[in-house]
């Protein structure tokens, strides 16, 4: 499956449940993930899309790991329910009291 078919069929996941999804430009901030999610609960959260064989690079190694250390969600998917999953996980975690 290419990355921007993928991005596409999460991102009409997310569309149909009411989440707020932004595409980021690489150009803006090299590295950064792909799309931010806003799930409810106030909680952003990015994924990096990737091809089975898709590989993350440096730069986006240690934009990740920043990401990561400052307490954001940041996932790289390369598979459609493993996407998804992720972002059911975030909303129930955002319930949580």
């Amino acid at each position: 499956m290419i990355e921007s078919y993928l991005e596409r069929r999460v991102v009409a996941w997310a569309r149909a449940r009411g989440i707020v999804t932004f595409k980021i430009d690489p150009t803006f901030y090299p590295g950064a993930p792909d799309r931010i999610f806003m799930v409810p609960g106030g909680k952003p959260t990015m994924l990096e899309f990737k091809t089975k064989r898709g590989r993350v690079s440096k730069v986006q190694e240690r934009v990740f790991k920043l990401l990561l250390s400052q307490g954001y969600n940041v996932a790289v998917v390369d598979d459609y329910r493993e996407a998804v999953a992720y972002l059911e996980k975030r909303i129930r975690d955002s319930r949580l009291p």
